[in-house]
């Protein structure tokens, strides 16, 4: 009778410990024992790794935008609603730890983003061990995938870039030498610029294709000098893989001096803030990589490797999409494109897998071959990086139009 008892007991007390904690802890109650990922669970879950706050929240809104339109065209998959579990990493490496592990317990299918190569190397350093499939965006750090079987990018690796720049100068400007200006210290670029200064080498036979290597400090107000050896330097193109602020005071005072340069920066480059920073100065010659092909005036300063170029009925349809939703643009950000690629691309693999196993996923992934994406033709190859073809752009009348695609 008193074991009867003791029992009701800690009935009533369960009932009331429930009641009291509230709905949040029953819904984490029910999340964790009744909707389980697998052929079971009533929605597919897609994670999706942005920053949603802090300083990288603009970029991270970008590519939520190609989610959200990509989610729209395509929400569902083998039969089944399509959930998106968000992780906002707020653009902070310790942030992105405790999220991403938040986010793999909830074990989604597959992971998608996102912005920043140090929060991704720390969601890849979880996702991986986790056997995760999980497609990046916009990260560039080739150690991303290098060191995750699981990973895969529909952007290109900072690498790919340094060979695609060189591969400019020497076949589209016809020039043979080129400066490259980096920030003190900032090792960030280091794999971009080793492949640039190689593949200039290379493919000039030049031993001093190289002209200077200008070191800026982070700090500096001052360019004067700075532009004083690109000056010095005699050279046509310069190689600068630098942030916003650095590359203006260059800017400025090369536009003072009316230096006839070009300058060339890396896929981050590729956006308006970099557009209005050089509508300032309006001597400043500027190019830049892009995942994207801008062909509105390709043809008419492009050249034979873009003539006649056409968009993916994909880039059309996003194009198309992304005006009814946040209205009409020239271009779509490069970051909404990517990030519209690679949620397609795991609704494609998924489905083709016809299961949520990460294993099977994984091989499907293994097999995206010349994928029709809105930023071009996509194949992984064996690390898991995307194939496919690379543009430079050149800003002209206030957008970036392709004058060079190479692969």
């Amino acid at each position: 009778m008193k074991k009867l008892k003791n029992l009701v007991l800690l009935t009533v007390l369960a009932v009331t410990m429930i009641s009291l904690c509230g709905c949040n802890t029953y819904s984490n109650f029910v999340h964790e024992f009744f909707h389980e990922s697998g052929e079971a669970s009533e929605t597919i879950k897609i994670g999706i790794i942005e920053p949603q706050t802090g300083k990288d929240s603009a970029y991270g809104n970008e590519e939520l935008e190609g989610f959200r339109i990509a989610n729209k065209l395509a929400p569902e998959v083998l039969g089944k609603q399509v959930e998106l579990i968000y992780a906002d990493t707020q653009s902070d490496m310790d942030v992105t730890e405790a999220t991403v592990k938040e986010l793999i317990d909830k074990k989604p299918a597959v992971v998608l983003g996102g912005y920043g190569n140090v929060v991704s190397l720390a969601a890849s350093s979880l996702l991986g061990p986790a056997k995760i499939p999980t497609i990046g965006t916009s990260s560039t750090n080739p150690l991303i995938a290098d060191n995750n079987d699981y990973y895969y990018r529909v952007g290109l690796a900072e690498s790919t870039q340094g060979k695609i720049i060189a591969d400019f100068i020497v076949d589209y400007m016809k020039l043979d030498s080129t400066v490259l200006v980096k920030v003190k210290g900032d090792e960030t670029t280091t794999p971009m610029n080793g492949k640039c200064l190689n593949r200039m080498e290379a493919r000039t036979d030049n031993e001093n294709s190289v002209k200077d290597i200008i070191y800026i400090d982070q700090s500096t107000h001052d360019y004067t000098k700075y532009v004083d050896k690109i000056e010095a330097s005699g050279v046509k193109v310069v190689f600068m893989p630098v942030g916003y602020t650095i590359a203006e005071g260059v800017f400025k005072e090369v536009d003072k001096r009316g230096l006839d340069i070009t300058f060339i920066g890396p896929e981050s480059w590729h956006d308006l803030e970099m557009t209005a920073i050089a509508l300032k100065y309006p001597t400043i010659k500027i190019a830049a990589v892009s995942d994207v092909v801008h062909v509105d005036e390709a043809n008419e300063v492009g050249d034979e490797a873009t003539k006649n170029v056409e968009t993916t009925s994909l880039y059309d349809k996003l194009k198309e999409e992304y005006t009814k939703a946040y209205g009409e643009v020239a271009q779509v950000p490069t970051g909404t494109a990517l990030a519209f690629d690679a949620y397609m691309i795991a609704i494609k693999t998924i489905n083709d897998a016809g299961s949520v196993d990460s294993e099977a996923i994984k091989a499907q992934l293994d097999k995206i071959k010349n994928y029709p994406g809105a930023s071009g033709d996509i194949t992984f190859n064996e690390n898991g990086e995307a194939s496919k073809a690379i543009n430079i752009d050149l800003l002209v009348d206030k957008k970036f139009v392709t004058v060079y695609t190479g692969k």
